[in-house]
């Protein structure tokens, strides 16, 4: 995600509480965090952030640098009685990637004597 672009999360929100938590804000030094739907946390369940067709999405905007997706960025999670969570979040990877050169790690494999069509010397 370049400078200055935007960058979706995806995360999830635990709640072990006896009461519902609402997720107020998160914070970053990356950009402008936006939360979009209702970000309430059930008691003793939990609530997806982000994702396709997901009711409550998180958007990091206005980028303070290149991002690299996969990679985490400190936030901080603030949230209606729990307080403030200081977390490394992971960048959510993009819909399109962009086309990547591939690399061979491990050369061809020699055919051995086990094979069909393998040929070898014999003394006998």
């Amino acid at each position: 995600y370049p400078k200055g672009s935007q960058a979706p999360l995806m995360l999830w929100i635990t709640n072990d509480a006896a009461t519902s938590d609402t997720l107020t804000a998160i914070t970053t030094s990356a950009g402008t965090v936006t939360i979009s739907g209702n970000a309430t946390v059930p008691a003793q369940s939990f609530l997806q952030v982000g994702g396709t067709g997901k009711a409550v999405t998180a958007t990091v905007t206005g980028l303070t640098r290149d991002l690299d997706y996969g990679i985490s960025v400190p936030m901080t999670f603030s949230f209606a009685h729990a307080g403030d969570l200081r977390l490394n979040t992971p960048i959510q990877s993009p819909e399109a990637r962009p086309p990547r050169s591939t690399t061979n790690i491990y050369p061809g494999e020699q055919p051995n004597v086990w094979q069909s069509g393998a040929s070898h010397a014999s003394g006998n």
